[in-house]
C-alpha cells in the first residue's frame, strides 16, 4: 500500500470536489425530510446566491429563492415523485440571485430507510441560465425563420431529410401546387406524385448525398391541377434537432416564354437582316467588322465571311482619304449614333459611294461594347445630285448674263438723261452688287450665299479700313439678293459721304445669330467727315430701309453714321 501525506488526501478529497463543483457549475446538497434541513457544500450555496460558510440552512430558505412562479411546480412535482415511489426527480425553475434570474436545474434521488420510508433528498443543483439563454435565442431564430418562410414569395418546403414527409409548406407553394395545407402536410412528393420526371427526384437525393445540397436544376413538378417548370433548390437543415430538407422553386414558365419569343424575335431579325437589301454589320469598337449580311455579295461582290475583320478602310479605294476613326468615336460616344457618307470599292474594282448608319451597341451596365450600321448605296444618287448642281449653275450663269444685259439696256437708256454719269454710275453698282450675290448663291449648297462673302466682296478694297466680324451664316436666295443690295448701298454712302471719303475714316461691320432666332447686323461709320440728314430720301435711302422687310434703325450722328436691324432667321434662310 503506498504513502499518501495528509495534503494529498485532502487535495484528492474536498479540494478536487470543490474544483470540479466549480469548473461545472455543480452545487451539491442533501434534505433532511424529518428536520427540513438542508445541508450543503460551499459551492452550492455560492451557487444560490448564499454565504458559502454556511452548513445548512431550513428548506424555507432555499423555497423563498425560488422565483414565485415556478416555487408551487416544483414541490408539486416533488410531492407527485414521493407518492409514484419514482424516487428520482428533476425539474428547471429560476432564482433571483444579485438581482438577476437565474435558471437552475435540480436533480435528486430520494433515499428511504428499511421501512421504506423516504428519509433523505440528496443531489445537485447545475446553473443552466447559459443553455437556457442559447435555447431562447434558438427558439427566436426559428420562429424568425418560420416567419421569413411563410411570408417569402418563393415556393418553399419542409420535410423530413429520412422520409421527405413535408412538416410545413408556406402559401407560395400552395399557390404554386393548388393543394390545401392539409392535402400536403404529412404526406411525401413521392404520394402526391410531385415529380413529372421520376428521374428528377433520383437527381436531387443523388446531389443531396454527394453535394449536400441542390443548386438551381431545372425540373417539371405536378401541381394538382397543372405542371410546372422551375428552378428547384435544397438544402438540409436542423429544425428543432431533426435533420429536414429545405426546398425552394421558382417558378420560370413565364421566363421560358419570354425566352421562345425571344427566340423567335431574334430569328425574325435574322430573316429581315438576312433578306435586307441594305448591308447590315456589326463592328468592334476598333472598326473591325464582325459581322455582315448577304446584301454584302449583292452591293459589293464580297462574300460575308470575306470581310469579317476588315476595317471599311481596307475597302476604301487607292487615294481616297481615310476615315477620320477618332472625330467618328468621338461623335458615337457624345450622340450614341452618327451618319457619314464614304467610298468603297467593290471587288470588281468599281468605287462606290455609302451612306452609313451607325449605333453603340450596349451592355446590360450602359458600356459600348460594339457598333450596329446600315449601309445604302447611294451611288446613283450622288451622281444625280452632281448632275443637278452643274444644271443648277449652269442655270446661274445663264441669269448672271442676263442681269449684264439689264445693266447694258438701263446704261443706254439712261445715257442721254439728265446727270448721266451719276445715275449710270448707281444703277451698274446696283446690279453689279446683284451679280455677285448671284454668283454666292451659284457657289453655295442648294442655293444661297454667305453673309460674310457678301460683306467682303463689297469691302474687300478698302483692306484695313474696314473691320468685319460674325459667325458663318448662309442666306437664302431671296434674302441674299437684297442684303447684298443693301450692303452695296451702305458701302457706296460711306465712299461718297462717310468715313470711307476720307483716309482716317473706317467702318466696323458686325453680325451675330441671338438664341439662333434672329439675325443682328450693324454698320458702324468713325472717322468721318460730320454728316447730317438727308434733306431729301433717295432711291438708295429707301432700299435700306425696306429691303429686308424689317424695320432697320438709322443714326445720322456727330461720331459717325449707323445702320442697324434684326431679321428673324426663318427670313434669311
Amino acid at each position: 500500500m503506498r504513502n499518501v501525506s495528509p495534503n494529498a488526501v485532502r487535495w484528492e478529497g474536498a479540494e478536487f470536489l470543490e474544483l470540479a463543483e466549480a469548473s461545472a457549475g455543480i452545487g451539491v446538497w442533501d434534505v433532511d425530510l424529518a428536520t427540513g434541513m438542508v445541508r450543503g457544500r460551499p459551492q452550492f450555496f455560492r451557487l444560490m446566491g448564499l454565504d458559502p460558510a454556511l452548513e445548512q440552512v431550513p428548506i424555507d430558505v432555499m423555497r423563498a429563492l425560488r422565483h414565485p412562479d415556478d416555487g408551487t411546480d416544483v414541490i408539486d412535482g416533488f410531492r407527485q415523485s414521493l407518492k409514484n415511489r419514482t424516487d428520482y426527480y428533476e425539474s428547471e425553475y429560476r432564482i433571483l440571485k444579485d438581482g438577476q434570474v437565474r435558471w437552475i436545474l435540480g436533480r435528486g434521488r430520494v433515499v428511504r430507510n428499511e421501512q421504506g420510508e423516504a428519509v433523505r433528498y440528496s443531489g445537485v443543483d447545475i446553473d443552466i441560465t447559459e443553455r437556457k439563454r442559447f435555447e431562447e435565442t434558438l427558439r427566436a431564430a426559428e420562429a424568425r425563420f418560420l416567419r421569413v418562410f411563410q411570408l417569402a414569395p418563393i415556393a418553399m418546403s419542409i420535410s423530413t431529410l429520412q422520409e421527405g414527409r413535408y412538416i410545413d409548406v408556406n402559401a407560395a407553394l400552395l399557390a404554386q401546387a393548388g393543394y390545401s395545407r392539409e392535402e400536403m402536410i404529412g404526406r411525401t412528393a413521392h404520394e402526391l406524385a410531385v415529380y413529372v420526371n421520376e428521374q428528377d427526384f433520383g437527381t436531387v437525393r443523388r446531389l443531396l448525398a454527394e453535394k449536400g445540397g441542390v443548386k438551381n436544376l431545372e425540373v417539371t413538378l405536378r401541381g394538382k391541377r397543372d405542371t410546372r417548370t422551375v428552378l428547384l433548390s435544397a438544402d438540409v437543415l436542423e429544425l428543432g434537432q431533426e435533420q429536414c430538407l429545405l426546398t425552394a422553386s421558382v417558378d420560370i414558365a413565364e421566363r421560358k416564354a419570354v425566352e421562345a419569343a425571344l427566340l423567335h424575335s431574334e430569328q425574325r431579325y435574322r430573316n429581315l437582316v438576312d433578306n435586307a437589301n441594305d448591308i447590315v454589320a456589326t463592328l468592334d469598337l476598333d472598326g473591325r467588322l464582325t459581322s455582315i449580311n448577304p446584301a454584302v455579295e449583292r452591293v459589293l461582290g464580297y462574300a460575308p465571311e470575306e470581310l469579317i475583320g476588315l476595317s471599311l478602310d481596307q475597302l476604301a479605294p487607292s487615294g481616297a482619304a481615310p476615315i477620320d476613326a477618332a472625330a467618328l468615336r468621338r461623335e458615337l460616344h457624345e450622340e450614341g449614333a452618327t451618319r457619314y457618307e464614304m467610298q468603297i470599292s467593290s471587288k470588281d474594282g468599281r468605287t462606290l459611294a455609302l451612306e452609313i448608319d451607325s449605333k453603340l451597341i450596349y451592355d446590360n451596365s450602359s458600356k459600348p461594347i460594339a457598333v450596329h450600321s446600315i449601309s445604302r448605296d447611294v451611288t446613283e444618287r450622288k451622281d444625280a445630285e452632281a448632275r443637278q448642281l452643274l444644271l443648277i449653275r449652269e442655270l446661274q450663269h445663264r441669269a448672271k448674263n442676263l442681269l449684264a444685259v439689264v445693266q447694258s439696256i438701263v446704261s443706254n437708256t439712261l445715257r442721254n438723261s439728265k446727270d448721266v454719269q451719276t445715275v449710270n454710275a448707281t444703277i451698274s453698282g446696283r446690279l453689279q452688287a446683284l451679280a455677285r450675290a448671284q454668283e454666292f448663291i451659284a457657289a453655295g449648297p442648294g442655293g444661297g450665299a454667305p453673309i460674310g462673302e457678301i460683306v467682303h466682296a463689297e469691302l474687300s478694297a478698302f483692306g484695313g479700313r474696314v473691320s468685319i466680324s460674325g459667325p458663318p451664316l448662309l442666306a437664302g436666295t431671296a434674302f441674299a439678293q437684297m442684303f447684298a443690295i443693301v450692303v452695296h448701298e451702305l458701302a457706296t454712302n460711306a465712299t461718297k459721304y462717310g468715313s470711307l471719303s476720307v483716309p482716317e475714316g473706317h467702318v466696323d461691320v458686325r453680325w451675330l445669330v441671338a438664341d439662333e432666332a434672329t439675325l443682328s447686323f450693324s454698320w458702324k461709320e468713325r472717322g468721318g467727315p460730320p454728316v447730317e440728314p438727308p434733306a431729301v430720301l433717295g432711291f438708295g435711302s429707301e432700299v435700306m430701309r425696306v429691303a429686308l422687310i424689317e424695320n432697320p434703325r438709322i443714326c445720322v450722328a456727330a461720331s459717325g453714321f449707323e445702320y442697324e436691324i434684326k431679321v428673324p432667321i426663318a427670313n434669311v434662310r
